[in-house]
């Protein structure tokens, strides 16, 4: 019986290739693209589900609220706080602090002459993997950090270092600023452990042990750094037991730190946050990278959702509008013997087999395209990250749905006739099936529109917030670490020796830019003795000579540097932002006096130029001072190259590099790279966003032009009539596609609004914005337009321009 039941399906998709295809292949289109979504979601919401004790393990914060009650909680905490909850509190099982110091490390590997530069160096306690996950691959995990002298790498790293050589017992030479007055400190590599995945929040490439910091320890006694309340301030974790009362834990810790820390006008507290919920956290900065924002899991959540339903819209209106051409076959079941349980099951399996060979096609598609979407989504999905229980479960569900759905009206609405009926009618009416699809299709409109405009308010703010002044040509501009790496008084040379090429003419350095949200504060406390007696607290861009030529800043008043003028050295510029604070025009800038409060320093302005965005545009322009005194540390060689032959061009700089700098390491990015990971996130949804919606309305005119064969089918004789009484192909086009527009019309009314109202709400969040204008909304409305027209105007013409007599004789 049930072989039957699958004979009969089969025959019925055979003799339906058309529509069989575009319910297979929409629904396995959408399957994919959501599953996709769904599994970039999954991957979020589980971000450092990697570490051994997710559920228990807590990061430590520092909450500060001063005399006024202004409050501020910072992302580290003193390494002794840490230590006294574990003496102090039994539920406390272990704790972890890790230091990291920030400006590159240079790391030589002297058998192969092999430097490289890395800000992903950080010293930890020997106890690391009591912690966080240490996953060692080769050494000896137990005793990776016994000896102070050692260091333990990731696998990524080894390969780049040593290729496929043991790394095991190697010397590298660790050399810092700061931490090493940039003289070499022997390492042994003791152990390799595994690159931690996608969604891990900390991400080192080398572990080492804190006690390694003592030789070179500089900043007074090494052993403060663990025994002062305020002092030795380090990323610091716990380990509770289960069922600990953290609030408790926090009260109590607060009694502790009220009895030990003499500050009058402030007072500190303990914060506890478990690392489940690090990741989206929007009070702390709680890593320099790789935050998250919830609002994009729910913009993707409502793509993938709409995927499927768009997906499932189409199959359930073709397979209603069907529905009713098989009143015949049921009848004759019926006489036959036929009850309607036997009915509704035959039409339920013909849509579980629809459903579930969509869902194999869709697994086949995400194997296909996993590699552009990891690329995409930057993440390191596997085939298998498919499988996950959560994932299966939820897509079992989603088959059983979209059966339900597809297979209901023709079960329930077909099987109840009386074959009587059938025979005498010969088919059935369809208005209440009329009626669903037209709704349907409106809904189907709503959303594609809704997701055009979205997509359209999501590529403007971006490509608004990234083509900045600073960025305008991002793909040419190299930056070269200098500051902290090669000593100052060579910059000079370098630059003469770069400008013998004659391809590359413009160099210059400057702090290094944009200024990412984690970045130290550039600033200077100045006064303007000749507007007021006010204090201000303006940034300062430290630059040489050429960079505003490099950059093309727009001067609004004054001029420029001037390499040859000496007295230029002495000179400044400031943004109009500044001008604006003093409450004059840019022209009455130009020749007042600027001091130094801390040097008693006075400079002279002798231009102001355009503001211009130097840190995220969601942070407001202020104040800004250019000045041609280069920081001595924080320092970025910037190179625009021509756009031919710039790999050519970059060997060029690295081989001058290496004739004036030889033994340090050539590191080098592309501006239009930093600014990408300013807006890492926003980026990354955008470019999601637009390829989801093109797949959703793909989609959804899948199902329009099998909608529109059907329909133009069932009108065959009406169109062949209207030509015998004289209509045009024109009218005749014009009729069928007034049915559309009119739904199309009322699915305007509905989505644009709330798409205005979405991106509106969205792009709050950016003080620097573009407007929702109409020119969006109106062109999201003419591409879906222009897309319907053109997907139903195929069938509408060769219905139209068909001989009549033939379409009269059709039924």
């Amino acid at each position: 019986m049930l072989r039957n039941y699958f004979t009969v399906a089969f025959r019925i998709f055979s003799r339906q290739k058309v529509y069989t295809l575009i319910n297979i292949g929409g629904l396995a289109i959408g399957l994919a693209g959501a599953l996709l979504i769904f599994g970039y979601i999954m991957n979020e919401l589980n971000y450092d589900e990697v570490h051994p004790y997710t559920e228990n393990t807590y990061r430590i914060a520092t909450k500060y609220i001063d005399e006024d009650g202004n409050t501020e909680t910072w992302r580290v905490a003193p390494a002794l706080w840490s230590d006294q909850l574990k003496e102090q509190f039994p539920d406390v099982q272990a704790r972890l602090r890790i230091r990291w110091i920030g400006y590159p490390n240079s790391v030589f590997y002297k058998e192969k002459d092999k430097i490289v530069l890395t800000e992903e160096l950080y010293f930890v306690d020997p106890d690391y993997g009591k912690v966080l996950n240490f996953d060692v691959i080769t050494g000896d995990k137990e005793n990776a950090f016994r000896e102070i002298n050692s260091v333990a790498i990731n696998e990524s790293t080894s390969e780049l270092i040593f290729g496929s050589e043991n790394p095991i017992g190697k010397v590298l030479s660790v050399s810092h600023p700061w931490v090493t007055d940039n003289k070499g400190l022997n390492l042994i590599v003791t152990a390799v452990f595994k690159d931690y995945p996608s969604n891990t929040s900390f991400k080192p490439s080398y572990l080492v042990p804190l006690e390694a910091l003592r030789p070179g320890y500089k900043w007074g006694n090494f052993d403060d750094l663990f025994t002062g309340w305020l002092s030795g301030w380090m990323e610091s974790y716990v380990v509770v037991k289960e069922g600990t009362d953290i609030n408790t834990l926090e009260k109590e810790f607060a009694k502790i730190l009220a009895e030990n820390i003499d500050e009058e006008s402030v007072e500190f507290f303990l914060v506890l946050k478990n690392i489940f919920d690090l990741h989206f956290d929007k009070e702390v900065l709680w890593f320099l990278e790789g935050m998250g924002d919830i609002t994009h899991v729910y913009i993707f959540g409502s793509i993938g959702f709409f995927l499927i339903l768009i997906a499932s819209i189409n199959y359930i209106n073709l397979a209603t509008a069907r529905s009713a051409r098989r009143s015949r076959e049921v009848g004759l079941r019926k006489v036959m013997g036929s009850n309607r349980f036997q009915l509704i099951f035959q039409f339920f399996n013909e849509s579980f087999i629809i459903t579930f060979s969509a869902l194999i096609i869709s697994l086949i598609i995400i194997a296909l395209v996993l590699p552009v979407f990891n690329n995409l989504a930057q993440k390191d999905f596997v085939f298998s990250t498919f499988f996950n229980f959560r994932l299966l479960v939820g897509v079992i569900l989603l088959v059983i749905i979209v059966t339900i759905l597809a297979g209901s009206y023709p079960s329930f609405y077909l099987s109840r006739y009386d074959p009587v009926e059938v025979f005498k009618v010969g088919k059935l009416g369809q208005r209440g099936s009329f009626s669903l699809r037209k709704a349907l299709v409106i809904f189907q409109f709503s959303i594609s529109l809704l997701m055009l405009i979205c997509s359209g308010v999501l590529m403007k703010q971006i490509n608004y917030i990234t083509d900045s002044k600073l960025n305008e040509q991002g793909a040419q501009m190299i930056s070269i670490r200098y500051g902290g790496t090669a000593p100052m008084e060579k910059y000079p040379v370098y630059k003469n020796t770069v400008l013998q090429d004659p391809d590359l003419k413009n160099i210059t350095t400057a702090n290094h830019l944009p200024r990412l949200d984690y970045f130290a504060w550039i600033g200077i406390t100045v006064r303007i003795p000749d507007v007021s007696d006010s204090e201000y607290q303006w940034s300062e861009l430290k630059v040489d000579f050429d960079f505003p030529k490099v950059f093309n800043l727009e001067f609004i008043a004054g001029r420029d540097f001037i390499k040859e003028n000496p007295a230029d050295s002495n000179a400044i510029l400031i943004n109009k932002a500044a001008a604006k604070i003093l409450g004059i025009d840019p022209a009455e800038a130009v020749g007042i006096r600027v001091e130094d409060t801390e040097s008693q320093k006075i400079s002279t302005v002798i231009g102001v130029v355009q503001d211009f965005p130097y840190r995220s545009v969601q942070q407001t322009i202020g104040p800004l001072i250019i000045s041609s005194r280069p920081d001595q540390l924080d320092q970025i060689v910037y190179v625009r190259l021509p756009v031919k032959n710039m790999q050519e061009h970059i060997q060029t700089l690295e081989s001058k590099w290496k004739e004036v700098f030889p033994g340090i390491g050539f590191d080098y990015w592309f501006l239009d790279d930093e600014f990408n990971r300013m807006y890492e996130s926003e980026i990354r949804m955008s470019e999601l966003s637009e390829i989801f919606t093109l797949i959703a309305i793909f989609i959804a005119c899948l199902g329009l032009f099998g909608l529109a064969s059907f329909m133009t089918e069932q009108s065959t004789s009406e169109i062949g009539i209207r030509k015998v009484f004289g209509a045009s192909v024109t009218q005749i086009m014009v009729l069928f596609l007034s049915t559309y527009v009119i739904m199309l019309i009322i699915s305007i009314v509905v989505a644009g609004p709330l798409g205005y109202f979405m991106m509106n709400k969205w792009l709050q969040q950016f003080v620097y914005r573009i407007s929702v204008d109409w020119k969006i909304i109106l062109s999201s409305i003419g591409i879906l337009l222009g897309l319907t027209i053109l997907t139903i105007s195929y069938e509408l013409i060769k219905a139209s321009t068909a001989n009549p007599v033939d379409a009269i004789k059709h039924e």
